[in-house]
């Protein structure tokens, strides 16, 4: 059986989100994918994530595709000996994998990054739309 893991903060879960858990789940027979902290969100994004880390586990956990989602912090590290496959974003090509021990052989497989959308695109994008509530003549009669 091949098992496979995926790291992420998984904040604001987008179509991005999805399609790289869909494409890692066609490597391995169990994907688990370990979700961020807030704490580890604010020392490595430099930002606290808008949804509430547990609220994030139990979204990536309701995917179809995703076997195991966990909530990953300093004092609760993953067991990379159990793992086959170490996904990660092709974004990150080049640069050294803090995840996988120096004595464990895994594959790593770079999946690739959906440019067109990301959580801090979808932030940007919020934060420069100007919405204002309704007129009072704009809102609809409640029958």
């Amino acid at each position: 059986m091949k098992r496979g893991v995926i790291f992420g903060v998984f904040d604001l879960i987008h179509v991005g989100h999805v399609k790289v858990l869909e494409k890692a789940k066609i490597y391995c027979d169990l994907l688990t994918v370990c979700v961020f902290s807030d704490r580890i969100t604010r020392t490595y994004k430099h930002r606290t994530p808008i949804i509430p880390e547990s609220d994030r586990v139990q979204m990536v956990n309701s995917l179809k595709f995703v076997d195991i989602a966990q909530l990953i912090d300093f004092r609760s590290p993953i067991d990379m000996k159990e793992m086959d496959i170490y996904f990660v974003s092709e974004k990150l090509k080049g640069k050294k994998l803090f995840m996988v021990p120096e004595n464990r052989i895994c594959d790593v497989i770079y999946l690739p990054y959906t440019k067109e959308i990301s959580t801090t695109k979808v932030i940007k994008r919020c934060q420069n739309t100007h919405l204002s509530p309704p007129q009072s003549s704009e809102i609809a009669p409640p029958f």
